[in-house]
């Protein structure tokens, strides 16, 4: 006489009592033993499709790539179709998410594309306001022909009084 299965009895009971949920959301739900729950859902839809558990509909993952994810209720019947993770209209949400998600660094790099290359050190802003201004002078002097002393060459300042 073969056993009763208690993990697939226990997501059933599951499924019942809480209704449709993710595999991710039965472990959770039940701790430890939920693991063992979730993978008796992938056994008994193997070994007898369409008699114990059913797809009824697939959420989009957040926060992670992948596809869908199937939410799965008690009971016999037939799985929900599986969208289409090619079809255009699908990549055009995708492609709305990622611009929502990133939109402030979209828009930046856009900004930066339209103005231009920017012509600067990097590494100025490091500096002091003051010394800023010299180096900026000295460059500025220097690609315009004029011979202007870096500032590190200036002479010492001689104390006064």
């Amino acid at each position: 006489m073969p056993t009763k299965p208690i993990w697939r009895e226990l997501a059933i009971a599951t499924l019942r009592e809480h209704g449709p949920m993710s595999k991710a959301e039965l472990v959770e739900l039940l701790g430890t033993t939920g693991a063992r729950a979730a993978a008796a859902i992938a056994t008994a839809r193997h070994e007898n499709p369409g008699k114990f558990f059913r797809i009824t509909r697939y959420e989009v993952q957040r926060g992670r790539a992948g596809r869908e994810i199937p939410i799965y209720a008690a009971g016999g019947g037939v799985d929900a179709p599986r969208p289409d993770f090619a079809s255009v209209e699908a990549r055009k949400q995708r492609q709305a998410r990622y611009y929502r998600s990133n939109q402030a660094r979209i828009i930046a790099r856009t900004h930066a594309r339209r103005r231009g290359p920017v012509s600067g050190n990097p590494w100025a802003t490091l500096l002091a306001p003051s010394a800023r201004r010299d180096v900026a002078n000295a460059m500025r002097n220097r690609t315009s022909g004029g011979s202007a002393p870096l500032p590190a060459q200036r002479e010492p300042m001689q104390p006064t009084g």
